[in-house]
């Protein structure tokens, strides 16, 4: 297997034995009764149960043209044949425990994380909104999640995702954002070498996706962005750019720790610490999809602007900001002006200080000298006369 690099983006050749090696899964469906051990009598092979993903199990890749989409297992919903890879998006979104709400899956056609968010939320009062805007994946969509027995839990939506407003789904809280990508993840798929024009415009609409729903629903706390792409451009660039846009208002969480493959560091992407919190799949390494997985969570609010929306506690924080900066100006030209003003004399105390003692008694000194040694009558000094006199005789 060679290598390329092209504008950051790594680019592998096309591997003869790469679809050979790929590693076949398919997924138990808990909403149409699959049980595990029926499914090994049923198929008579030896499956894996896989250790990242819950009901998940590992065949053969040699059993892959008797488990296909016309086996009995598929068509009755019991099966749903899936990449471990796919179902990373959705198991990262609802966690260990669903904490309740419903949630909102864009771009969900065909539909198998639509119809997987449905099995891990069963049991629950939530709901899984599916949208689509185009007719016939729409069609596709719909079809699916009936084999999957999931109408009861799923709505699907002919519907624009781009074109959604807070209430069309007032009670959404999470969101599952795979939106349309270069597809370069897919084992022996042409889209690893497409133009740097091309991957910018996809850039372009999923960062347009991922800013709307992590800024314009304040409903919504978690966010789960995912593609099926290998270019850092459409993973961990829009990532960066995405947090840029939310002021703070979320973070990226370490989704799904067990899985060590992690998203990778760039200059003009993610920092190490954050690339880290993000997930990615090797088609080569793994012999699986390439996929990347970013999960968004809302900072909480702090105890004083618990009713306030995230967007509106920014702004305030930056009002009160610009509010202390413009009082500090306003302080300090009064102390500039305070010092180049001349004091006026009503500000000066008029008492005056007491008489120092020492020198008035030297001024009651030189006043008896001065009697003593001048002659009252003529006004002539005495020591001065007796000098003469002296001289005189």
């Amino acid at each position: 297997m060679e290598f390329k690099r092209n504008g950051g983006n790594v680019i592998e050749q096309k591997d003869a034995n790469q679809e050979n090696r790929r590693r076949r899964f398919a997924r138990l469906n808990p909403l149409a009764g699959a049980d595990l051990d029926t499914i090994k009598k049923q198929l008579d092979a030896h499956l894996i149960q896989d250790t990242h993903v819950p009901n998940l199990i590992e065949f053969p890749s040699s059993f892959a043209t008797t488990l296909n989409a016309s086996h009995s297992l598929v068509t009755c919903g019991h099966l749903i044949l899936q990449d471990k890879s796919s179902c990373f998006p959705a198991l990262a979104l609802i966690g260990e425990k669903w904490s309740g709400g419903d949630i909102l899956d864009c771009c969900a056609a065909p539909g198998n994380k639509s119809t997987h968010l449905a099995a891990l939320i069963k049991g629950s009062k939530s709901r899984v909104i599916a949208l689509d805007r185009d007719p016939q994946r729409f069609d596709v969509l719909k079809q699916r999640i009936i084999e999957a027995r999931a109408s009861d839990t799923i709505e699907t939506r002919l519907f624009d995702c781009l074109a959604l407003e807070p209430h069309h789904i007032p009670n959404v809280t999470a969101v599952l954002l795979d939106p349309s990508c270069s597809g370069s993840g897919i084992p022996g798929s042409s889209a690893r070498t497409l133009k740097s024009e091309r991957l910018a415009a996809l850039a372009s609409f999923q960062l347009t996706a991922l800013t709307k729903f992590l800024t314009c629903f304040p409903a919504v706390d978690k966010v789960v962005y995912s593609t099926c792409s290998i270019h850092h451009v459409e993973n961990e660039q829009v990532i960066a750019k995405a947090l840029q846009a939310t002021q703070g208002t979320f973070e990226l969480v370490h989704c799904l720790p067990s899985w060590t493959r992690r998203g990778s560091a760039t200059i003009d992407g993610l920092p190490e610490h954050l690339a880290s919190r993000c997930l990615r799949v090797d088609p080569q390494f793994d012999a699986m999809t390439g996929f990347f997985v970013a999960l968004f969570q809302r900072v909480k609010p702090s105890s004083n602007s618990l009713l306030l929306p995230p967007s509106l506690i920014f702004k305030q924080r930056q009002q009160e900001k610009r509010n202390m900066k413009r009082k500090l100006k306003r302080l300090k030209g009064r102390r500039a002006r305070n010092i180049d003003t001349p004091t006026t004399t009503s500000s000066i105390p008029t008492t005056v200080p007491p008489p120092i003692e020492t020198v008035t008694r030297k001024r009651r000194r030189t006043t008896k000298k001065k009697s003593a040694d001048y002659d009252q009558d003529s006004g002539c000094s005495l020591v001065a006369t007796k000098k003469r006199c002296l001289f005189s005789s």
